[in-house]
């Protein structure tokens, strides 16, 4: 995963913290981070759909 130094970088960093993620769901949101320029709103929303796919995997298994 490539990481740049911008203010994404930061809130990247926070949301990584912030939410359970696996790698793939990390990977997911910095794709998406460095495609489009994306807000903190719009970051959040992405890992809270992420987060939420990864707990119905999670409870089928």
């Amino acid at each position: 995963m490539n990481s740049c130094i911008s203010i994404n970088s930061r809130i990247l960093g926070k949301l990584f913290k912030r939410y359970k993620l696996t790698t793939r769901g990390k990977q997911e949101i910095a794709k998406t981070a460095q495609i489009r320029s994306t807000t903190w709103t719009g970051l959040s929303r992405i890992a809270r759909k992420i987060e939420f796919k990864e707990s119905i995997t999670n409870k089928n298994k």
